[in-house]
């Protein structure tokens, strides 16, 4: 048991199962974590700036499930704060060319005049 505890680091899951994982605990009632602004907007303005060192987007779907999943945070309410940051024009959700698809894909960016107040 023991030798099981110091290897357990050492697992590593894909992204998919991680999703698969949460999704699980979801369906059998477990909570996650309420995201805050402060909390989201920060995490989403890391997003942007690692995604824009190769010129690419924040894609909705993926900041949502994956970065701020895995973080312990609910889709639900992730998707809420967005949309409320988006009424309230401090982020925009957009669609963008799919590069892995014919469909194109929700993408989520901080608004130019808010990046400079933040």
């Amino acid at each position: 048991m023991q030798e099981a505890d110091t290897h357990v680091e050492q697992v590593v899951l894909e992204v998919e199962e991680k999703i698969a994982i949460q999704e699980s605990f979801i369906a059998q009632g477990y909570t996650w974590n309420v995201i805050t602004e402060s909390e989201f907007l920060e995490e989403l303005r890391k997003r942007e700036e690692y995604f824009s060192k190769g010129n690419g987007f924040v894609g909705l779907a993926h900041f949502v499930k994956v970065h701020l999943g895995v973080k312990g945070y609910s889709y639900k309410s992730s998707y809420d704060m967005a949309s409320r940051l988006g009424k309230k024009g401090i982020v925009e959700i957009y669609n963008e060319s799919n590069p892995y698809g014919d469909e194109p894909v929700a993408a989520i960016r901080i608004v130019q005049n808010q990046m400079a107040q933040a």
